[in-house]
């Protein structure tokens, strides 16, 4: 699977807006921030427990 196929389905949240103003409450997190898995990438799973990204309501 290419990676033009790999799906991100992870946003920041309000919570990380807070803390760095440069990062919008329901952008994308850009791919740098997230580990590659085979069909999707994914952040740090306790950035998911601390509230700092979301999954996309599709």
């Amino acid at each position: 699977m290419s990676d033009l196929q790999k799906r991100n389905l992870w946003v920041w949240t309000n919570k990380t807006e807070s803390l760095k103003p440069d990062r919008k409450a329901g952008e994308s997190v850009p791919l740098g921030y997230l580990t590659e898995g085979a069909t999707e990438y994914y952040p740090y799973y306790t950035w998911i427990q601390k509230g700092y990204v979301r999954e996309k309501v599709i």
